[in-house]
């Protein structure tokens, strides 16, 4: 909004604005906590937890993946108006996506730090899945009734090729809120390995589901190809989830070094 009052609201200020501005988030770190001093600065939190900090690393990047290489297959098998539309229409579920990875974050450090045992664990998975799917109903709401001046303010000119998707991206929405919490569970019991599959899965899950429904369907197709890669996701998690509470009754105890990877 800034941007677009004091200047052109072009790709590269729009891009610096986000850079600049998650810049000063990272810099309030410093305000809050003070500049470290040399002696202070080390690897070893690092090297102590590679074991898992990679998996971390590759299971959260994972994600990226599909909008890059999902955008550019899209692109070759249907084109660029497909591609424009879905990109803009999965910007519309990016409230409710926000706001179950907040959820999402804060359950899973509350179990790292209670060692919960596998009630206490589902009373924090529940609480976050319900309040996603809360989230989720809000947002597809929203998106059922929102006016046309408002959806042309939000998206411009690509508005029109949106609309015919609004209710296949609250039925998106619905099944990433099936999601939210199982993967919390799983990292606040460390279960890093399985998470690092799932996440892969999922991405590879939802590339061919976006690429298969554009070759059929072009945007539309794309879009209900992602909620049947998202839903098969779904019920990945739950079987994973179901088989650890099976196995452990309560969270591992890690190692001296583990202490704090939540």
């Amino acid at each position: 909004v800034a941007v677009d009052i004091v200047h052109d609201a072009t790709l590269m200020w729009l891009v610096a604005a986000w850079a600049g501005s998650g810049a000063v988030s990272g810099a309030w770190v410093f305000v809050q906590h003070g500049i470290p001093r040399a002696r202070e600065l080390s690897l070893d939190w690092l090297r102590h937890r590679w074991h898992f900090s990679w998996r971390s690393l590759v299971a959260s990047s994972s994600s990226a993946a599909v909008a890059l290489v999902g955008s550019s297959l899209m692109a070759i098998v249907s084109g660029p108006v497909a591609v424009a539309a879905v990109r803009a229409a999965l910007l519309l579920e990016r409230p409710s996506t926000t706001v179950q990875t907040a959820f999402a974050t804060s359950a899973a450090t509350d179990i790292a730090r209670e060692h919960s045992d596998n009630a206490g664990l589902l009373r924090h998975q529940r609480r976050t899945m319900m309040a996603s799917i809360a989230v989720a109903a809000i947002n597809m709401a929203v998106l059922l009734v929102i006016p046309d001046s408002v959806g042309k303010i939000l998206l411009g000119h690509v508005w029109h090729i949106v609309q015919p998707l609004l209710l296949v991206v609250g039925f998106h929405v619905a099944a990433i809120a099936a999601q939210s919490g199982v993967r919390a569970a799983l990292m606040g019991r460390r279960q890093i390995q399985s998470v690092m599959v799932v996440d892969i899965t999922g991405t590879v899950l939802s590339i061919v589901g976006l690429v298969v429904g554009a070759a059929l369907a072009d945007a539309q197709g794309a879009m209900w190809g992602g909620v049947v890669g998202q839903t098969i996701t779904a019920a990945i998690w739950w079987v994973v989830l179901v088989r650890h509470l099976t196995q452990h009754e309560s969270t591992p105890q890690p190692e001296p070094a583990d202490t704090a990877v939540i």
